[in-house]
């Protein structure tokens, strides 16, 4: 059985998206744009829930004004 090395960033970049030849992003696509938005967008409420249920999140601003009481 033969093994074949696999650059696995290049493997897994998106073809519509630029890269300069170091390998470094460019010019990121829409779709990529949205993805990366989307991540970062659940990374922060499961952050906040995180902190809440450890009792370490205080309300801030809008947050404070809009909360239920």
């Amino acid at each position: 059985m033969q093994q074949q090395v696999v650059d696995v960033e290049k493997a897994l970049r998106c073809s519509d998206c630029s890269y300069s030849e170091e390998g470094q992003l460019v010019y990121e696509c829409g779709p990529c744009q949205a993805k990366a938005i989307e991540q970062r967008i659940k990374w922060w409420q499961e952050g906040k829930k995180k902190l809440k249920n450890r009792g370490e999140y205080y309300l801030v601003g809008d947050e404070r004004r809009n909360k239920i009481q």
